[in-house]
């Protein structure tokens, strides 16, 4: 996974070398986790870190993030598109990053400055891959086609032709494509393709020049025209056109752990801006003995948030038997196509508060790599027909995508059910159901459901017998991480596992490993098993062990399946940030979000909140059901 840029927000105004430290040191140990920091980016950071950092001055940081973070962006857009400080021009390299299109297709591309066509920026996008994360089949056929070309040019001697950009590495007639160049570590370097790999190598940088192909079959290569043979030149793809991932993180520097502040940012970057960030807080970085451990931790979990369709990053990896080579995988899971969702809420003060219901899609059989979708809905603990269809349909659509084929299973965590309402439940799995018909247009179309509830709200602990049996941590004495109980048969209140009941599947189960206090287990009660014939009791608290360590905030298990975790830290997040939306709305852009509560009830009876985004004009440009939707990145909750 590659940071390929990124700004700074330093809220700690007297705190601007700690601010410094904290981006350099991060950087210079990213490289330890994976993550591919480009030369360039490298020397922003030692070099010109004031052109990208924002240093707030004000008194009311809460009030002015929307200002400072949009301050932040432009400062990055300023230097890595328009190449402001010449950087890339210097060193015959072009900015590499994502953009994205109202086709809904995120590709790969190249910026392509400003040089002399009225200050215009065009992109070179990468006609091999094309990922669409949203909607795979948007793509018209003249886009298609034209994705080829970078250029249009006129020849000195009159001739016009559709061209793309490409690379001189030496003086005969070796050309490349700009996609596959690099200038690093003072160098430049090309990939090297052999017996289907891939490998960088150095190579001698001898100019830019243009390859004309006929527009009907790009596969025709009608002239090579060296650049001072050009007389003029337009794009084909205008940065105006698009929606371009600049920058790839916003690092945003906190004087203390003030959660206002924290709320703020994270809204206006997730929900408002649409970018990934990562918040550090100055008090808790100076205090550090050993600040690039410091830095490990936090960039632990960048690999997640620096996920997307092309980089398809893991923080680790977890072999099962049923693992096909070095492929991350967990036991039943990577068996075949499984679409596993996690579902969490989270409730709004008084009667008149929102309900948020959020949910977590594992995308890979490993259930690392996560997508998330986010919806509104009247205060409940049920989730309203729509939001649980959109739920699924929304993830279904991530998983297909990212795959290329349908999943054949599905498995549900859900989270934030009482026992009271367990009939309820039976409603939602009616319209999963009804979701996954009017996906396959097929009311006939049947796919396996196993639905469990995840109840965390309880009384109930599990302990050792004696001390020795048990995991001690000083004065706490625990039991061991991934301890089951679900074999003896007990009374205790509602609790009630017993193997004599022919198909219950209920089990406690204490993944993590407690240092303080007393661990406290997760009750899973499986609802619906629709996949007995291959998940039985022990594979399923096997599989859900493993998901358990699965969690690229931390190395170690946590308590609750991570794809429930991050759906209820989502809903949190979201429900803190719905004040920015409401009284008008933010604007941001030009663009103007509101939070809009419709009087009247849609097909299915429900009043459903949604996100409604207009032009400083009023002009309406559509309504967000799912408040989050980020193009270019999955991972909203890391």
């Amino acid at each position: 996974v590659a940071l390929n840029s990124f700004v700074v927000v330093n809220f700690a105004r007297n705190n601007q070398h700690s601010c410094a430290d904290y981006v350099q040191t991060m950087l210079r140990v990213a490289v330890n986790h994976g993550i591919e920091i480009p030369y360039v980016t490298m020397e922003v950071a030692r070099n010109y870190l004031e052109n990208v950092t924002v240093l707030y001055s004000g008194s009311h940081p809460v009030n002015d993030a929307l200002d400072a973070v949009g301050r932040a962006i432009e400062m990055a857009k300023k230097v890595y598109i328009h190449d402001s400080l010449n950087i890339f021009r210097r060193n015959n390299d072009l900015f590499k990053t994502f953009c994205y299109n109202e086709c809904q297709c995120t590709i790969e591309c190249a910026v392509l400055p400003p040089r002399s066509v009225n200050g215009s920026v065009g992109l070179l996008l990468d006609y091999n891959k094309l990922s669409s994360t949203r909607n795979p089949n948007a793509m018209s056929d003249n886009m298609a086609m034209d994705r080829y070309f970078s250029h249009k040019i006129k020849r000195r001697n009159g001739e016009e032709h559709y061209a793309r950009l490409k690379i001189r590495i030496t003086q005969t007639d070796t050309r490349i494509d700009p996609l596959d160049f690099r200038f690093s570590k003072g160098r430049h370097e090309a990939i090297r393709r052999s017996n289907g790999e891939e490998n960088w190598v150095t190579v001698n940088f001898i100019g830019y020049c243009y390859e004309c192909r006929d527009t009907k079959n790009t596969g025709v290569i009608l002239d090579v025209v060296e650049e001072h043979d050009v007389e003029a030149f337009s794009y084909i793809h205008n940065i105006c056109d698009w929606e371009v991932e600049c920058p790839s993180l916003i690092i945003s520097y906190h004087p203390d752990k003030d959660k206002a502040l924290y709320d703020k940012v994270k809204c206006v970057t997730n929900q408002i801006g649409g970018y990934q960030s990562q918040i550090a807080v100055a008090e808790t970085f100076e205090r550090q003995k050993n600040k690039n451990q410091y830095a490990s931790a936090v960039l632990t979990k960048l690999n997640a948030k620096l996920s997307n369709p092309y980089n398809k990053a893991v923080s680790w990896k977890s072999i099962c038997e049923e693992s096909v080579g070095d492929v991350d995988s967990i036991p039943w899971v990577a068996v075949k196509p499984t679409l596993v969702v996690g579902i969490g809420m989270a409730h709004g003060l008084g009667n008149c508060g929102k309900t948020v219901v959020a949910a977590s899609v594992c995308l890979d059989g490993g259930c690392m790599r996560l997508s998330h979708c986010c919806f509104l809905q009247q205060k409940s603990d049920i989730i309203s027909t729509g939001n649980i269809k959109d739920i699924i349909k929304t993830s279904w659509k991530e998983f297909t995508a990212e795959n290329e084929k349908c999943p054949e299973r599905i498995l549900i965590y859900r989270d934030g059910m009482s026992d009271g309402n367990f009939e309820r439940a039976d409603g939602e799995i009616a319209n999963i159901r009804s979701a996954i018909s009017e996906i396959l247009s097929d009311n006939s179309a049947t796919i396996p459901i196993t639905y469990v509830i995840c109840q965390s709200q309880h009384n109930i602990r599990m302990v050792p017998k004696d001390e020795t049996q048990g995991n001690r941590r000083g004065q706490t004495v625990n039991v061991y991480s991934g301890t089951c109980l679900d074999h003896t048969v007990m009374e205790f209140g509602a609790l009630s596992v017993t193997e004599n009941e022919r198909n219950n599947y209920d089990f406690l189960l204490t993944p993590q490993a407690g240092i303080k206090g007393t661990s406290k287990p997760i009750y899973f009660r499986v609802r619906i098993n629709e996949n007995s014939d291959t998940l039985n009791k022990q594979t399923l608290e096997w599989c859900t062990y493993h998901m358990c360590w699965k969690y690229p905030t931390a190395t170690k298990a946590v308590r609750e399946v991570p794809a429930v975790k991050y759906a209820k830290r989502l809903a949190n997040q979201v429900l803190s940030g719905l004040e920015n939306f409401r009284y008008g709305g933010s604007t941001w852009f030009g663009k103007t979000f509101e939070l809009i509560n419709p009087q009247d009830a849609d097909e299915n009876g429900e009043i459903r909140p949604y996100i409604r985004m207009t032009t400083v004009d009023g002009e309406e440009l559509g309504n967000m059901f799912n408040v989050v939707d980020l193009p270019f990145r999955h991972h909203l909750a890391a």
